[in-house]
């Protein structure tokens, strides 16, 4: 029986799981091995801290999404194939590991994120 999110160790799994298929995403993968490489241990808290602060309201988290996507699209020019992949590996991931209010967050947050990348990236 998959249980809701909880603490940051949920938040450590749904994230790495989900990098673990974007990585190995045809689509995807690319666009993070140019974008982080083999830097994942300095840019994995980051990620916790974004989605714990989203769910849990934590504060942890200080950076500027929205600036880091914009220069990625400079260097790696995404379309919005690249955030439907994005939410459908996101959405696939949480669903096999979480259910509850907090999973429930996750995917509606998720989904607005996609949104609202695609408008301030590509203006679409």
């Amino acid at each position: 029986m998959r249980m809701d999110l909880q603490n940051r160790d949920d938040v450590e799994t749904l994230v790495r799981g989900f990098y673990d298929l974007a990585r190995a995403d045809a689509l995807l993968g690319p666009v993070f091995e140019g974008a982080i490489g083999d830097d994942w241990d300095q840019h994995f808290p980051l990620l916790f801290d974004f989605w714990e602060q989203i769910l849990f309201g934590t504060g942890n988290y200080k950076g500027q999404p929205m600036q880091v996507h914009q220069a990625l699209h400079q260097r790696f020019p995404l379309r919005q194939a690249h955030f439907d992949r994005w939410l459908e590996l996101w959405e696939q991931n949480l669903e096999a590991r979480f259910a509850g209010p907090h999973a429930e967050t996750a995917r509606l947050r998720a989904r607005s994120i996609r949104q609202l990348m695609a408008f301030k990236v590509l203006g679409t």
